[in-house]
């Protein structure tokens, strides 16, 4: 393990250097952080080798209702793709705005995809998941399953190359109201690739 990031380490810092000898990109390179920020920049340049790089933005989403209004705004502004994925996925009341979006997504033409996974670790949540399958295929959303023994845990969106959304939240009222979950959205085409 130890090698394999001095390894990245190094293959970091040649870039680095590649891109501080380039002055077109000197405004992204190395901005000086809000103060507050600085201690993090330096502790992550000094042990990652990564330095700031500007025109990163991310957005911090702590609230379930604005979440959701916001995943369903992203995907009505997708173009080409949505992937979806997420731990824990319910179809009610309040998530209906999200399933709205991605069944409006495919008659736009986007390509829409769920993820999940195969195995099931929770018999009534596994089971109310594969309850509205049916009715995102026939709408034409591809469901794609991880194959068993590998639960997928993680929660994420991507929309096209703009924007990727992460967090611990799952898709469900209980992630919000009991467990105080977040989710971020990233704006950086690098991290989006990624």
């Amino acid at each position: 393990r130890r090698a394999r990031q001095r390894k990245m380490d190094e293959l970091v810092g040649e870039v680095v250097e590649r891109v501080a000898d380039q002055p077109e990109l000197a405004p992204l390179y190395a901005p000086e952080p809000p103060p507050r920020f600085k201690p993090y920049a330096d502790l992550n340049s000094h042990l990652g080798g990564m330095p700031p790089f500007a025109g990163n933005a991310v957005e911090v989403l702590p609230d379930y209702a604005d979440t959701l209004r916001r995943i369903a705004a992203d995907i009505d502004a997708a173009r080409w793709f949505v992937h979806v994925q997420f731990y824990i996925l319910s179809r009610d009341d309040e998530t209906e705005v999200v399933f709205a979006a991605m069944e409006r997504a495919k008659q736009r033409g986007v390509d829409v995809t769920m993820i999940n996974s195969e195995a099931p670790d929770q018999f009534m949540v596994f089971h109310a998941q594969r309850s509205f399958y049916d009715e995102l295929l026939r709408c034409g959303v591809k469901i794609r399953l991880y194959k068993t023994p590998i639960l997928l845990h993680s929660k994420f969106m991507t929309v096209d190359d703009d924007l990727s959304m992460v967090g611990s939240s799952n898709f469900d009222m209980r992630s919000f109201q009991l467990n105080l979950e977040i989710s971020l959205v990233c704006y950086d085409p690098a991290v989006v690739a990624e």
